[in-house]
């Protein structure tokens, strides 16, 4: 598959591992080789033409570069081999790239989903056609490897630009791609905007619960409401008095949103008051 060619260790491993699928009769057993050899009259091999082998010296770093953008979301390696040189065309495709790649490092579901899925529906020729003008092999299976990492994140479909964000719906579905991105950003690090896009997950997740999933991008009407609701859950779970007339799950959802507030907090605020470590040890800046 696309995900292990471009995880194989080394750009030449997987480059070998693509080039598989067009040997077209290259990869042939010595004997077979000794065979034609044998069989091509000597006046054609002293005057055998040298190859071209750019094409195979450049590949690599196309290989290279989509596996920097699908480990960790950086696309200005690929944007470069892109722009080089290129049209306006190219140019824009760079563009593109890096704007996808900011959304994804940002933490931004809705903008890194929209772009991602215009891409996949708009690019895909364009993007071919600057791999071969950069003289690079296998376009199409390069453009199968940067679609499947597009698709991660992407939205199912395409939404008109007018007012786009109104057209998505809130449901568990998207959920499930929002955290994605949760786990894509924990998993490179990028702790304190993860914590900040959890934040904003489960206050969705809360409206969508509480059946208010028409306004859910809202803030004055559905989210602020929301963030409420789930602060006074966490203040009565603290309480030992008032605590015991919530269910378990409640009990639970309370301490998640206390413990996930003042985390976030302390990483929004970068540490520049007192705070509560998850472990329980109290913590202060400097």
């Amino acid at each position: 598959s696309c995900s292990s060619c471009l995880r194989t260790p080394g750009p030449l491993g997987s480059s070998h591992c693509a080039l598989r699928r067009r040997r077209n009769g290259v990869g042939r057993s010595s004997s077979e080789g000794s065979r034609a050899a044998a069989s091509t009259p000597r006046s054609r091999l002293s005057t055998s033409p040298f190859l071209d082998l750019r094409a195979l010296l450049v590949l690599p770093d196309w290989i290279y570069a989509l596996r920097v953008f699908g480990d960790a979301g950086d696309a200005s390696g690929l944007a470069r081999l892109i722009d080089d040189g290129g049209d306006q065309v190219a140019r824009a495709l760079a563009k593109e790239l890096g704007e996808i790649s900011e959304a994804r490092e940002a933490g931004l579901p809705l903008e890194l989903g929209q772009a991602s899925a215009r891409f996949r529906a708009e690019r895909r020729k364009p993007f071919r056609k600057a791999i071969a003008a950069r003289g690079a092999l296998l376009d199409e299976e390069l453009w199968r490897c940067l679609d499947e990492e597009l698709a991660r994140f992407a939205f199912s479909g395409q939404f008109s630009a007018q007012g786009w964000k109104k057209q998505v719906e809130l449901n568990s579905s998207e959920l499930t791609r929002q955290a994605a991105l949760v786990d894509d950003l924990l998993g490179r690090g990028s702790i304190a905007v993860a914590l900040g896009l959890m934040n904003e997950w489960t206050v969705s997740r809360a409206l969508l619960q509480m059946g208010r999933q028409q306004s859910w991008l809202d803030y004055h009407s559905a989210r602020r409401a929301a963030a409420t609701a789930l602060g006074s859950l966490a203040t009565l779970a603290q309480d030992q008095d008032l605590g015991t007339s919530l269910t378990d799950a409640q009990r639970s959802l309370g301490r998640f949103w206390r413990d996930l507030s003042d985390l976030r907090n302390a990483f929004h605020h970068h540490r520049a008051r007192a705070w509560v470590h998850p472990q329980g040890q109290r913590a202060r800046a400097g």
